[in-house]
């Protein structure tokens, strides 16, 4: 039977080829379509706490960053505050159907600001006096201690003091006594260079206060008044961000949370100018300094006037040597959040300030190891930064320095300037119901409040006296500060500029990205929404992404090591967020597609189905002539299964081969199993569908084999009136065939009608709930291709019932130009057939469509309307054309030859 078949298929080439190409092309467009199912998606696992939203719903990071092994995320956006994102990808966020806001936040790191807090002393004798301040600077709940004795000193003289260099001296420069014969002593000279700097000598401050033209040297960063007084310094980090003003006023609300000033300025600095800066109007620091100020006695005064050198004066203010120690006359606690009141006063109203360098911290908390040249600046007076003395404890995250160039033009127009223009109070910024109201806790999601972490057991508890570790001046310390200045995002290249700092990374500044998902307000198809919109964001930027929308606090234990100041180890809980949304990445079946390309699979069936049927359907003949020779029924259906199986073969095995050399073009990547089964699926496909045709050819028997006109009986009566009465009448007269190809087109337009409304009536993505299930659907580009395909399939499906209807009515034909009908009348009746079995199908199948798209998202905009018109014009007007083309390949009939071999 084999040889026999085959020899049907050579005689009958050009019929065989068709079938060949009709099944292959079904063959290889499902193929190919199902090697892009896979995709990543973001997917949610667990369970969501009901009615849980905080200020955003999704916070984005550079990859890696933020997230604990344990599946936790760090409860502020800071991370470890080394960038990571850059503005393209922002820019990308920003382009994503249903992101509400995105603020994005460029940690650009601590910037050491000097304030000097003036501290009184009593009036003294008329003549020279001398004040020495010893501090005890104190931090982690008192648990670690810094001792500064003679950290600074006030020398008081009835004489004029100027701040020039000895005479005739080459020696430190500093203040100096001005005598009546107009020469100068040195009195209070700087500090000496120092290559540590936490050295004594390289701390100390001097102040020389004359009671005729006032207070000169010792660094005072604003004028201490008339009394005298002995200044403590302080150098008070500042975590300086760059945020988008707009964006951060909708997330965060910092405009209404201003308490003087105005809010930056959305451009930032103006050419040239000086860099706009929000200070947050309080220190959430624990610092405090014990300050106790000795006046040493009078012949300390006099040593003093007739001229030391700094390791001189270090030996007379020494509060050890022998009688020199003199008496208490104040004793005062100076807080950082005093300090920084002083500080915020002459930054708001005083000259901008210029940055000579930063410093970006690590991963925290682990023990390592700063060097002391990061405390280093060619453009400091002893060559260093005064650094907190928190600084000199244990380093529980790495510092890497940011220097400003020492010369050449990024030492004079590159550094930038900080002027504040306002001021925010950070414990009014946003709202967290997750977090609770403590204060500052809301903030603390938005970075602008500390995690606040307390004793892990009984004996840290007690350590802490049952209170919450805070931050404290040490910018490597634990926990990390949160937020004190604010810059425009417009403005964070000054900082980045590798001609102005060194070790910047000028491509990705932005540290995270915090984002607000429309549309979100609750429930089940607001978190489904926001997974939606995740899950774009993820394939779009390749970034992490943590769905922190019905997160969770979970404690979190924190080993921190003993300090070399007193500080015991210390067993920390700290409270993280646990994602009751946790997400994933992960490669899977996408389920839009997979329904897409079941459509694709429907209609490619539909296709080979037509295809085969009519190969078969025309072979009733032969099958009659098999009859006449002896054939049964069985075996002579048999033969036409077997026929109609072995050309899908070879177009299995065709398509088999164009799906590889696709796949492998496109890297996809084909796989033996997915290209192995293409043949035997298309063969057995074929055989399954040409098997109901196939027996029915077996019925006529042996008279089937006599030639003679056609015999087929309508089985439905119908008048027709004119050209579009009898194109009904010839669909009516074929019922399956038209079916066939109606359906065809009504799976088109479904998936067109779903697919348009994704993209344009729903942004990208339709989310809504199925039988209190949230449901997603979202549209690639392969399901554009897939939907095309669809379409193009259901076209050529019609196209194939136009080619084999005009097969059938030949004679019809032939009898209709012989009595005088048109080519063009003729067109019009074959082009009104397939018109109305594309708009029965386009109705069907764009109802369907926009039904489902309706019951999904619980509303019908006015786009969706749109989009059903579109579908249906779309899907009437692609057959109606389709139909042209077998009209084309029939050409003008030959009359006289088909009514000669039907009589």
């Amino acid at each position: 039977m084999i040889r026999l078949v085959w020899r049907q298929i050579r005689r009958r080439w050009r019929r065989s080829a068709a079938q060949v190409l009709a099944v292959a092309a079904a063959a290889t467009t499902f193929t190919v379509l199902t090697g892009h199912l896979d995709a990543e998606r973001l997917e949610v696992r667990d369970t969501v706490e009901a009615g849980s939203r905080g200020p955003y719903d999704i916070l984005i990071r550079s990859a890696g960053d933020g997230s604990a092994d344990d599946g936790l995320v760090r409860p502020d956006p800071l991370g470890d505050g080394t960038g990571g994102i850059s503005q393209a990808q922002y820019r990308a966020v920003r382009s994503v159907a249903g992101v509400e806001v995105a603020a994005p936040i460029a940690v650009v790191g601590y910037v050491l600001l000097p304030v000097s807090v003036p501290v009184p002393v009593p009036a003294g004798p008329s003549g020279r006096e001398l004040y020495v301040a010893d501090v005890a600077h104190t931090t982690d709940r008192g648990l670690s201690r810094f001792d500064e004795p003679a950290a600074s000193y006030t020398y008081v003289t009835g004489d004029r003091v100027e701040l020039r260099a000895p005479d005739n001296s080459p020696g430190p420069f500093g203040a100096v006594e001005v005598g009546a014969d107009g020469r100068g002593t040195l009195v209070c000279p700087e500090p000496a260079a120092s290559a540590d700097p936490f050295a004594a000598a390289a701390r100390r401050t001097g102040t020389c206060w004359s009671r005729v033209s006032g207070p000169v040297g010792g660094g005072w960063t604003a004028p201490p008044g008339d009394q005298v007084a002995v200044q403590v310094r302080w150098s008070v980090p500042m975590l300086v961000a760059a945020v988008d003003p707009a964006a951060e006023a909708a997330l965060a609300g910092v405009d209404r949370a201003m308490s003087s000033g105005s809010f930056l300025p959305q451009d930032g600095a103006e050419p040239g100018g000086p860099i706009p800066m929000l200070l947050a109007d309080r220190l959430q620091l624990d610092d405090s300094d014990q300050v106790s100020v000795r006046r040493l006695p009078a012949e300390a005064a006099d040593r003093l006037a007739a001229g030391l050198d700094p390791a001189q004066v270090g030996e007379l203010l020494d509060p050890a040597r022998p009688g020199g120690g003199g008496a208490v006359v104040v004793r005062r606690t100076v807080t950082a959040d005093e300090a920084y009141q002083h500080l915020l006063a002459q930054r708001t109203t005083g000259p901008p300030t210029v940055v000579d360098c930063y410093w970006t911290p690590g991963p925290a908390p682990r023990a390592v190891t700063n060097p002391p040249d990061i405390w280093r600046s060619q453009l400091r007076a002893g060559g260093v930064v005064p650094a907190p003395p928190d600084a000199a404890d244990t380093a529980l995250r790495t510092l890497t320095p940011h220097v400003a160039a020492a010369s050449g033009p990024a030492a004079s127009g590159a550094a930038p300037r900080l002027r504040a223009v306002g001021a925010f109070d950070p414990t009014r910024i946003g709202t967290d119901p997750v977090l609770g109201t403590d204060p500052g806790r809301p903030a603390a999601l938005l970075g602008y409040g500390t995690s606040a972490p307390r004793g892990a057991d009984p004996a840290s508890d007690a350590l802490l006296g049952g209170r919450p570790l805070l931050p404290n001046a040490n910018p490597a310390g634990y926990p990390p500060a949160p937020i004190t200045a604010l810059i425009a995002l417009h403005d964070v290249d000054a900082f980045t500029d590798p001609g102005a700092f060194t070790g910047t990374h000028p491509a990705a500044p932005i540290s995270a990205i915090r984002v607000r998902v429309a549309g979100a307000a609750g429930g089940q198809v607001g978190r489904e929404r926001v997974r939606v919109v995740a899950d774009a964001i993820a394939r779009a930027t390749g970034l992490s992404v943590e769905v922190v929308r019905g997160a969770s606090l979970a404690a979190r234990t924190v080993e921190l090591p003993a300090g070399t100041h007193g500080r015991p180890p210390l067993r920390l809980t700290e409270m993280w967020l646990r994602n009751g949304v946790a997400t994933s990445i992960v490669t899977a079946s996408d389920r839009e597609s997979l329904i897409l390309f079941v459509l694709v699979l429907v209609v490619c069936a539909l296709f080979v189905a037509n295809a085969t049927t009519a190969a078969t359907h025309g072979r009733r003949q032969d099958a009659g002539l098999l009859s006449a020779l002896g054939w049964s029924p069985a075996r002579v259906a048999a033969f036409l299964v077997a026929d109609a199986a072995l050309l899908a073969l070879i177009a299995g095995g065709l398509a088999a081969g164009l799906s590889f050399a696709i796949d492998a073009g496109q890297g996809t990547g084909p796989t033996a199993l997915r290209i192995g089964v293409v043949a035997p699926t298309a063969a057995l496909v074929s055989a399954l569908v040409v098997l109901p045709t196939a027996w029915r050819a077996t019925r006529p028997g042996p008279a089937a084999a006599a030639p003679g006109p056609s015999r087929r009986r309508a089985r439905t009566r119908l008048r027709a009136a004119g050209v579009t009465g009898l194109a009904l009448a010839n669909l009516v007269r074929v019922p399956r065939r038209s079916l066939v190809a109606a359906l065809g087109v009504a799976v088109g337009c479904a998936a067109l009608t779903v697919a348009l409304s994704v993209r344009w009536a729903f942004h990208g993505a339709l989310v809504g709930s199925v039988l209190g299930e949230a449901v997603s659907v979202e549209a690639r580009a392969v399901d554009y291709v897939a939907v095309v395909a669809t379409l193009l399939m259901s076209a050529v499906a019609v196209a194939d019932v136009g080619y084999l209807n005009l097969a059938d009515r030949r004679p019809e034909i032939a009898v209709a130009v012989a009595v005088g009908w048109r080519t063009g009348t003729l067109v019009r009746l074959f082009a009104i057939e397939a018109a109305v079995l594309g708009l029965a199908g386009a109705l069907a199948g764009t109802a369907v469509g926009l039904g489902l798209a309706a019951t999904l998202s619980g509303a019908v905009p006015p786009a969706l309307v749109a989009v059903g018109a579109v579908a249906v014009a779309g899907g009437t007007a692609l057959t109606a054309l389709a139909t042209l083309v077998p009209l084309w390949l029939a050409g003008r009939p030959d009359v006289t030859g088909i009514l000669a071999s039907e009589s």
